[in-house]
């Protein structure tokens, strides 16, 4: 895992891996039969430490749709720097391997059922902003949390973790909620 936070995407070869926790390649490959099931390992690894489910019932829990869309942002803002090292390597990996686009897809998918809970929400609750339907708010919601909109924000212009979710819960605000 530090490995990955330190040099995610490309970078991170099964060789390198091996070398790093001081086991040969084929000892690696005993385990994993490829770089995209280690990751995708890693991942579900890295979400039980996490304690992913525990973190998502905040938000689930939300009495109205405003402080689910808030909640949701603070949970989504803390936890892709965690994962950050593993969500790139992915990221990186889908373009020429099927498993690990596969991988990725299901990650994209769990961030697409958060986002669709938060707009369903915010429509059921009559605060949903005129312009969106349920699906395109939910296109536009992940489009703003992407991994790759964090990374251009945090990772490229600076911005704090803080400065991310303070920032994005007004723009998730002022973009989707009804004024």
């Amino acid at each position: 895992m530090k490995l990955l936070a330190i040099t995610p995407g490309h970078q991170v070869t099964m060789a390198r891996i091996a070398r790093e926790v001081g086991l040969s390649r084929q000892a690696i490959y005993l385990h994993f039969s490829s770089r995209s099931q280690l990751l995708d390992a890693s991942f579900e690894h890295l979400d039980e430490t996490l304690k992913l489910n525990s973190r998502m019932k905040g938000f689930r829990k939300a009495k109205h749709a405003r402080q689910r869309l808030s909640r949701f942002i603070t949970f989504w803002g803390h936890y892709v720097p965690q994962i950050y090292g593993v969500s790139k390597a992915l990221m990186v990996a889908q373009a020429n391997d099927p498993a690990a686009a596969k991988a990725w897809a299901v990650r994209l998918s769990a961030l697409r059922d958060g986002c669709s809970s938060v707009i369903d929400g915010l429509h059921a609750e009559g605060l949903l902003a005129k312009g969106w339907s349920k699906t395109t708010g939910t296109d536009a919601l992940c489009a703003m949390l992407s991994i790759t909109s964090w990374e251009m924000v945090c990772r490229q212009c600076g911005w704090s973790e803080e400065d991310y979710i303070k920032r994005l819960k007004k723009m998730a605000k002022s973009t989707f909620v009804r004024s």
